[in-house]
C-alpha cells in the first residue's frame, strides 16, 4: 500500500447525524456564520489538512491550492532570510 491512499465516502466518518441543526446546510440560527467566516474556516482547514483538501477539491481548485502552498513557502523562506540577515 502506498504512502497516500485515495479517500472514499466509505472511509469518511460521519461526525454529525443528519437530524442535528448544525449538519443541515440551510439552518438559520442567531449565530449563523457569514460567508467570509466560512471561507476563512475552509481555507484554514485546507492548510492544516492538505491531503484531505487535495482529494476534496476539484482539479482547478487543486491548482489554486498548490499555488497557495508555493506562495506560503516562498513568503516563509523570504521572511526567515530577511530576519536572519
Amino acid at each position: 500500500m502506498g504512502m497516500c491512499r485515495k479517500f472514499s465516502d466509505d472511509a469518511v466518518v460521519q461526525f454529525l447525524p443528519a437530524q442535528t441543526p448544525m449538519a443541515l446546510p440551510n439552518h438559520s440560527s442567531p449565530s449563523s456564520s457569514s460567508r467570509v467566516e466560512i471561507v476563512i474556516g475552509r481555507s484554514m482547514a485546507a492548510f492544516v489538512h492538505p491531503v484531505a483538501a487535495w482529494y476534496a477539491l476539484s482539479q482547478p481548485h487543486r491548482v489554486l491550492l498548490a499555488g497557495f502552498y508555493g506562495a506560503v513557502g516562498y513568503v516563509s523562506v523570504l521572511t526567515a532570510l530577511l530576519i536572519l540577515s
